[in-house]
C-alpha cells in the first residue's frame, strides 16, 4: 500500500538534501565591499582609494594593533582551507613562490611544484606539503583572483595570461585583485588591490 505522507517526506527530505548539499558548495557571490578591510564586528577600516592601490591585513593589524579580516571573514592565521568555502578560486590563478640563495634550484623546485596540482583548490588542499617557512628557506604560495566591479557593485571575476593580465582586457575597465599568501597551511597575508594593466 502507497502511502502519500510518506512519499511527500522522502520528497521534502530529498529537496532539503539537495539544498544543503548545493549552499555547502558554493561560495558566496563577492561585491565591491569585499575590497576592503573590516574589524570582527564587520566595521570597515580600510578600503582602497585613487591615491591607495593596495592594502593589506599584516599592515592594518600592525598600524592600528587590531585582528582585521576580509568581508568574508578570513583573518591571518585562519586555515589555507578555509578560503575554498568563501572563495571561488576556480579561475584565480596560483604560484609558489621559493626564496633560496641559490636560483637555479628555486626556479626549478617553483616549476616542479607547480606542475604536480591541477588547480588552486588541490594546490590549497595540499598546501602544508610544500609551503614552509625556516631559517634558511621561505615557499609560499600565492592565490590570486581577479575581478571587474559591475553596474550592481558585485565582482566578476576574469580569467588571466600566466602573467597575471586579463586574457580579454578592456582598456576602459578597472581590475582588482584578491591575494591570499599562504605558509605552512595557514593564510599568512591578504591583499586588496587594484591591477595595472599592461
Amino acid at each position: 500500500m502507497n502511502c502519500p505522507i510518506k512519499k511527500i517526506c522522502s520528497v521534502i527530505c530529498a529537496f532539503a538534501l539537495a539544498v544543503s548539499v548545493t549552499a555547502c558548495g558554493t561560495s558566496k557571490a563577492l561585491s565591491k565591499a569585499d575590497l576592503s578591510i573590516y574589524d570582527s564586528n564587520g566595521k570597515e577600516v580600510d578600503f582602497i582609494t585613487e591615491g591607495q592601490d593596495y592594502i593589506t591585513l599584516s599592515d592594518e593589524n600592525k598600524q592600528k594593533n587590531g585582528n582585521f579580516q576580509t568581508k568574508q571573514g578570513i583573518k591571518i592565521g585562519e586555515r589555507a582551507t578555509d578560503v575554498l568555502s568563501k572563495y571561488d578560486v576556480s579561475k584565480m590563478r596560483w604560484f609558489a613562490a621559493v626564496r633560496k640563495s641559490d636560483k637555479i634550484v628555486q626556479d626549478d623546485l617553483e616549476k616542479s611544484i607547480k606542475g604536480k596540482y591541477k588547480d588552486a583548490a588541490e594546490a590549497i588542499t595540499h598546501s602544508g606539503d610544500f609551503t614552509k617557512s625556516t631559517n634558511t628557506e621561505l615557499i609560499d604560495m600565492d592565490v590570486i583572483g581577479t575581478y571587474t566591479i559591475d553596474k550592481n557593485n558585485n565582482l566578476q571575476q576574469v580569467e588571466v595570461t600566466d602573467d597575471g593580465q586579463p586574457k580579454n582586457k578592456d582598456k576602459d575597465e578597472k581590475y582588482y585583485i584578491i591575494d591570499f599568501t599562504i605558509i605552512d597551511e595557514k593564510v599568512s597575508d591578504v591583499m586588496l588591490g587594484r591591477l595595472i594593466v599592461k
